[in-house]
């Protein structure tokens, strides 16, 4: 987020928003592990689309 000039705003508990491109998506931070489950990598990926980044 920070490298394509967005910002990550922390919230409670493990919930975060994530703004880039004046578009905002709020997630929650995988636990009790580290990896995100594969729903939430493809919301991730449909939303950072949605904003204008490309791959």
């Amino acid at each position: 987020m920070i490298a394509l000039g967005g910002e990550v705003r922390e919230g409670e508990g493990s919930r975060v928003a994530l703004l880039l491109g004046g578009g905002v998506k709020h997630a929650h931070r995988p636990h009790p592990g580290k990896e995100a489950k594969h729903y939430q990598v493809k919301e991730i990926r449909e939303w950072l689309t949605a904003v204008g980044v490309k791959a």
